[in-house]
């Protein structure tokens, strides 16, 4: 089983609690040493809900902790008024890709299944089956320091380290993203 961010959480916890699950590739799950923010995951979920989706989209980049520092520390009429900008942008500029407007009322079910499992990384201790973990030198620290931690974690823990890839790595080839470069990782790992 292979999982990406949100979906990687799921898929540790997959591996751990279903015996048909006998290894699993992992890239980048989000566990905050910190723990996430439930504020901003309601928040965030309310936002949705009121089809405020530029407000939406600030508040899950901060609430995910990959906004910018000036993005961070925007009033909140401010951060909606730049959503809004980022979206309209964002319909614009796209071919037969699915636009950011679409794919954003989605984000909560991600954020849910993180918040889940937060605080609780140290039940994966007992998941002994084979894991890959892989994570990119250009993501943010947070998301390499989780990567650190389940590897102390795990028992049967092996990484690789992707120079010059995010977390968006595995799939935006438009964004410096290199699916070629992480399905070799995978391919090694679950055929060998």
């Amino acid at each position: 089983m292979f999982g990406l961010s949100s979906g990687a959480v799921i898929a540790l916890e997959a591996a751990r609690t279903l015996d048909r699950v006998t290894r699993a590739a992992v890239y980048e799950p989000p566990f905050y040493a910190e723990g996430i923010s439930h504020d901003g995951i309601r928040q965030l979920n309310t936002d949705i809900e009121q089809g405020d989706l530029g407000t939406a989209l600030i508040g899950a980049l901060v609430t995910a902790g990959t906004a910018p520092a000036p993005i961070r520390a925007l009033p909140r009429p401010v951060a909606r008024l730049l959503g809004r900008i980022v979206l309209s942008v964002d319909a614009r500029g796209r071919g037969p890709e699915s636009r950011l407007r679409d794919l954003l009322p989605g984000v909560r079910y991600d954020f849910n299944a993180v918040a889940g499992m937060d605080g609780r990384m140290r039940i994966l201790e007992a998941l002994d089956k084979p894991v890959l973990l892989l994570n990119g030198t250009a993501s943010p620290a947070f998301l390499q320091q989780a990567t650190d931690a389940l590897q102390t974690i795990l028992p049967d823990a092996r990484r690789i380290v992707l120079d010059g890839l995010g977390h968006d790595g595995p799939w935006n080839r438009s964004r410096g993203g290199s699916p070629e470069v992480v399905a070799a990782a995978l391919r090694e790992f679950f055929t060998h």
